[in-house]
């Protein structure tokens, strides 16, 4: 708690009372201006903190969310090292998060210009229509949320097409599940873009 502070504004002639010598008169002017100048940094401390206090009060998320959310990994989950390493078993060098493009993509095979994103299905908003009924505490704020990130994702895979690359995307539980089939998929893009670029 801040200590109470006189806002008590000097009375006239400077707050010289009968008596009083110019000095301490000075004195008293100095103490007033310091002290305001206290209750009002004190003030905007008080604002700043209040603010800061209800933002954390209207974020209010249940513990299985918060423990579900720490679980997710951005770069380098386990489903795109495993698609990365079965690509390597097939010939097929790349780099990994490949942060000179545009979303920075998982893997960018640059000899063939195909950039692949393993994108978890949370963050990303697999089957949204029907995903997003069941975020039910602090709903507002993961709708908005995962809403941008699929909004940047459409617009880092505009960026990627206008640059000349071809962008594919994989949901995680798709890696995990049909590894040989992304596989495949990967495989003939690389042979596709082999084709267009013997064209050129």
């Amino acid at each position: 708690m801040l200590p109470y502070v006189s806002k008590s504004r000097p009375g006239r002639n400077g707050g010289r009372q009968r008596g009083q010598s110019p000095q301490v008169a000075q004195t008293k002017r100095k103490h007033y201006f310091y002290n305001t100048t206290i209750v009002s940094v004190a003030n905007k401390i008080k604002d700043i903190w209040d603010t800061q206090m209800a933002k954390k009060k209207d974020f209010n998320t249940t513990p299985e969310i918060s423990e579900r959310m720490a679980r997710i990994k951005s770069k380098n989950g386990p489903s795109e090292t495993q698609l990365a390493k079965a690509l390597w078993q097939e010939g097929i060098r790349y780099r990994k998060n490949y942060k000179k493009l545009p979303g920075s993509p998982d893997i960018a095979i640059t000899s063939k210009r195909i950039a692949i994103f393993v994108d978890g299905e949370l963050w990303h908003g697999f089957d949204w229509e029907n995903s997003q009924r069941r975020f039910k505490a602090n709903r507002e704020y993961w709708l908005n949320k995962i809403e941008k990130n699929m909004e940047r994702d459409k617009r880092n895979d505009a960026l990627l097409h206008d640059m000349g690359w071809l962008v594919l995307h994989f949901w995680d539980a798709e890696v995990k599940k049909h590894l040989d089939q992304c596989v495949k998929k990967v495989l003939l893009a690389v042979e596709s873009q082999k084709f267009y670029q013997h064209l050129k």
